[in-house]
């Protein structure tokens, strides 16, 4: 009997698609009551119940078969398997003006299950990633962290991931989130410039950045993509790693938030933001940037070079930005940084304002 229902529960699972928005309309049942929501290992996040997350609806299904003990860990890990491997990072639509990256959702699902789950998934996921795996410490400690953040998306619950997650999170903490108001006159980068990467980088107008070695010699330089018709003006809003946090403002065209290697000056990422027609707030967090203005809250991953998750809301500049989430109200009423979910109850402090922190 326990086979038929296996095997009625995966038909039914793979005629679901893998990008579509969780279903709003009838909520999911909690899980049953002896599977508590404990706070993770020192270092990783804090749990939260799967089914309270944006998650793809294919996988939810599979979360929810295992939440009503209808699917064994083991089971479930196996089936997330699946998914780990085709979710995409591509914009799915998780509530009305609410859309999160898929792939970043179902990451963070999976970071934040109930212990059972997260330990099988573990297991699972260290046979699989065994050879996969073995230059991530090395990595890790040379700052390469662009280059294994992709495997410990695919491989997110396995032990040498916990370490990659870590660091972000350390990254975060220890970020001084100085936030940039571009509709403030400024140059693209302070007056005595930055030093980087063993090289000063200076402004060389309103609309690029120059670098130069210790000898005065031009290594690099990098202008705004836009036609002069759009004026463009290029700020740089923070750092992260090897890599120059930009935003590009224009007069129409909306605005380009984008990434430079400090050494080479090499275009990273560029994300156009049509709908962003006034100068934003930005917050660099570690490894992603907050870009606010008075009814959008948009958050880009710097390492992947992707929107992480973005909503409309009610008019209202952030109070402030803290290591987990963008405050929005009193008691820390906000948005989760991981997913844009509203959250509330405490939050870390914010740090106070500064210049922005070269590291």
């Amino acid at each position: 009997m326990r086979a038929r229902n296996l095997v009625a529960s995966f038909a039914v699972l793979v005629s679901l698609g893998c990008s579509d928005p969780p279903k709003t309309a009838s909520p999911p049942p909690p899980p049953p009551a002896e599977r508590p929501n404990p706070r993770m290992a020192e270092g990783e996040a804090i749990a939260t119940t799967a089914e309270g997350s944006p998650v793809p609806s294919g996988a939810r299904a599979v979360l929810d078969e295992h939440y009503r003990e209808g699917l064994s860990a083991r089971e479930t890990a196996l089936a997330m398997e699946r998914f780990l491997a085709e979710t995409k990072d591509e914009p799915m639509v998780a509530g009305p003006g609410w859309r999160v990256s898929a792939r970043r959702a179902l990451v963070h699902a999976l970071r934040t299950a109930p212990r059972e789950l997260r330990s099988e998934l573990q297991r699972y996921q260290d046979e699989r990633s065994r050879l996969d795996s073995a230059s991530v410490s090395s990595e890790v400690a040379t700052n390469h962290l662009a280059h294994i953040v992709s495997l410990a998306d695919r491989y997110p619950n396995a032990s040498w991931a916990l370490a990659v997650w870590r660091r972000l999170e350390k990254e975060r903490t220890s970020s001084p989130r100085e936030t940039v108001d571009t509709s403030v006159p400024g140059a693209p980068v302070p007056i005595a410039g930055l030093q980087l990467s063993g090289l000063s980088i200076q402004a060389n107008g309103e609309d690029a950045l120059r670098a130069r070695d210790v000898d005065g010699n031009n290594v690099w330089e990098y202008r705004a993509h836009a036609p002069p018709s759009e004026a463009p003006s290029l700020r740089c809003v923070g750092t992260f790693a090897d890599r120059l946090v930009l935003v590009e403002l224009r007069k129409t065209a909306g605005t380009v938030v984008e990434a430079i290697d400090a050494t080479t000056g090499s275009e990273l990422f560029r994300l156009h933001m049509p709908e962003l027609t006034e100068p934003p707030q930005v917050t660099v967090v570690g490894p992603e940037a907050v870009v606010a203005t008075h009814d959008r809250t948009y958050v880009v991953d710097v390492l992947r070079g992707t929107l992480a998750w973005e909503r409309v809301h009610k008019p209202g500049q952030p109070l402030s930005v803290s290591a987990d989430r963008v405050v929005y109200g009193a008691n820390a009423a906000g948005y989760d940084l991981a997913t844009g979910r509203e959250v509330e109850g405490e939050a870390e402090r914010p740090r106070k304002s500064g210049t922005i922190e070269v590291r």
